[in-house]
């Protein structure tokens, strides 16, 4: 059952078209992705889904009673109270009962006879919608969704206006949890959180029986969590089943065929026009004016966008270093009785790719500042290899005067003439008046971008990134693992983003509890020794499948039966086809594919066309 379904929506802003001729449907249990590249209308679909803004064109439709639950990107937990009171305000209903029973129990114990026999079944009947509301485990659920975001006991009992940004948008994500709305829109729900809490939402989701759309450029995430791609493409939506890999297979074998398509047509309009000019006058006139006519009908195919702008970064190193680039003999880190990690022996050498994980606030940056000098270790010794120029991306991006204009901060960052900065800007997707653009009304994607051109020019040949992905959307994410696969130095990254981590780096250092530990070996040879120390979980009994409509019945069932049976039948076939496609091998077999592509996009459409004549005949009775 469609709980929300967006029928043709057109939507601008002033002169500028963002959306056109937009479609889709969410299921009742489906967890879908919203993708395409920042700045194309993701943000805008979710707020026509809440009724926040409204279509110029087209029909967005909620089913009658759903509820809805947002997360913006800002979103931040807000009140005067501590932050597991405020975050339990998500049952105002529970909250209220609980109160309620509080006031019978206390008049009870001074009531008797009639009085003590209607408090008692009041307190029954207050007490029975209490259990079905979970109200008796709703304060362990709290807890536990906390925690599995990074909040965990000492943050509880703290005032919630002295909380970070960071720490208010996860409280924020926890009370949204608890809601349990029928439907849920993230708009980048792993921002702000560590890799632990983003693997945590992952199996919440998962769990998750109502419906959830989702927009995120964590690819990693997106691969885990969703079961359906809606691509925001040239102003219009696509729907790809699968995942997000899966996606990124379909969409490429689709441009494929769509530029076949078009150049096929090229080359038979060429042909037509040729024969048109060269027999417009003389004896074949007549065969002339009709290939004419036959040019003016035809429905000319739009020439495919085969790739959306990316930034083109590649980053040189000046020269090459010692071969060991960095030595950290049994370092620790302390601020008074707070120990960060103790006794990190690691050697880091040329052309290591070295990653840094762990919990938020553990002391990954502080590492990356005790490897720049800009902190000294409590105890040990950090000592810099010959040779060595580093290029460092702080997380922060506070890296730039605010009043400087983009091409200012890059013409005194560089002895470059005008012509040469602009053509550098341009790589990173500042283009025509971009460069005029004040920083300080830049976005977190724009500002990274331009530090990102700035360290390109340094020519460093040890790189140390903290967070260096924040901001970008997947093609930029993606240009820039390409960029550090190609770069011939060494890397130290702290990252987030998962599919970066397991594409780049060669060692794994990891920092919690107190602990800093050295794995060899990329992101998935990390989670497998991790996993392999810890006890086994007990797994969840999978929560038992809908029942389906009986077919077996001796009386002829209505009409809205048959169009259900039909519904039935369409979705089954949909999972299937679905699963085939979530296969990457079958992509090698390109008309295979290609077929099951199409059968794939007819059924979307017969079963929307399925839901409509269901609601009709309801409407009818």
């Amino acid at each position: 059952m469609a709980v929300i379904t967006l029928n043709g929506i057109c939507k601008s802003f002033g002169a500028f078209q963002i959306l056109d001729e937009a479609s889709f449907m969410l299921g009742s249990d489906e967890k879908i992705a919203l993708v395409g590249p920042n700045g194309c209308g993701k943000t805008t679909i979710l707020k026509l889904i809440t009724g926040e803004d409204t279509p110029d064109k087209g029909t967005v439709n909620v089913l009658p009673g759903a509820t809805i639950g947002l997360m913006t990107q800002d979103s931040e937990l807000t009140g005067g109270g501590t932050l597991i009171d405020e975050v339990s305000n998500a049952s105002v209903e529970v909250k209220r009962l609980e109160k309620e029973m509080r006031r019978v129990e206390s008049a009870m114990s001074v009531s008797d006879g009639d009085e003590l026999n209607d408090l008692i079944s009041e307190y029954g009947e207050l007490q029975h919608e209490f259990e079905r509301l979970d109200g008796y485990t709703f304060e362990s659920e709290v807890k536990s969704v906390l925690s599995g975001l990074g909040l965990g006991p000492e943050h509880w009992d703290k005032p919630v206006n002295i909380l970070s940004g960071g720490q208010k948008t996860r409280a924020a994500l926890a009370k949204l949890l608890l809601q349990k709305p029928d439907v849920l829109l993230l708009d980048e729900p792993t921002n702000h959180l560590d890799i632990e809490a983003c693997e945590w939402l992952e199996e919440f989701l998962l769990d998750f029986h109502g419906a959830a759309l989702v927009v995120s450029h964590d690819r990693y995430f997106l691969d885990k969590v969703a079961t359906k791609i809606i691509d925001l493409y040239e102003r219009t939506t696509y729907t790809y089943p699968g995942n997000y890999t899966a996606f990124a297979k379909q969409k490429a074998e689709y441009l494929r065929q769509q530029m076949e398509s078009y150049e096929r047509q090229q080359q038979e309009i060429e042909k037509l026009e040729d024969f048109v000019n060269r027999y417009r006058v003389g004896q074949r006139h007549k065969e002339a004016k009709s290939r004419e006519k036959q040019l003016a009908k035809m429905v000319r195919i739009r020439k495919p966008k085969m790739q959306t702008d990316k930034i083109r970064l590649n980053i040189e190193k000046a020269q090459n270093s010692g071969n060991i680039v960095m030595d950290l003999q049994n370092v620790s880190k302390s601020y008074g009785s707070n120990t960060l990690f103790t006794g990190l022996n690691l050697i880091v050498e040329n052309k290591d790719r070295i990653g840094l994980v762990g919990p938020n606030g553990a002391g990954k940056t502080t590492l990356l500042r005790l490897m720049l000098g800009d902190e000294e270790p409590t105890s040990g010794i950090v000592s810099l290899g010959y040779s060595v120029d580093i290029g460092y991306f702080a997380q922060d991006l506070d890296d730039l005067d605010p009043e400087n204009s983009v091409l200012e901060e890059l013409l005194e960052w560089e002895d470059l003439t005008i012509g040469e900065a602009r053509g550098i800007l341009a790589k990173f997707l500042f283009k025509g008046d971009d460069v005029y653009k004040s920083i300080s009304k830049l976005s977190g994607g724009e500002r990274n971008r331009l530090i990102m051109a700035k360290l390109m020019l340094t020519k460093p040949n040890l790189l140390i990134l903290d967070e260096p992905t924040n901001h970008l959307d997947i093609d930029s994410r993606e240009a820039l693992g390409q960029a550090l696969q190609d770069f011939d130095g060494t890397i130290i990254l702290v990252s987030h983003d998962r599919y970066l981590l397991n594409s780049i780096t060669t060692r794994i250092v990891e920092i919690a509890n107190g602990n800093a530990a050295v794995y060899n070996g990329n992101y998935d040879f990390f989670v497998e020794r991790i996993k392999s120390r810890k006890p086994k979980a007990i797994k969840k009994k999978p929560k038992p499948a809908a029942k389906k409509q009986s077919q077996d019945t001796r009386v002829k069932p209505p009409k809205p039966e048959d169009i259900e049976k039909k519904i039935i039948h369409a979705e089954t076939r949909s999972s299937e086809l679905a699963e085939i496609l979530g296969n990457p091998d079958i992509y090698a077999d390109v008309e295979y594919s290609s077929s099951v592509v199409a059968e794939y996009q007819e059924l979307q459409e017969r079963i929307a066309q399925l839901y409509d004549e269901w609601e009709a005949t309801h409407e009818g009775n």
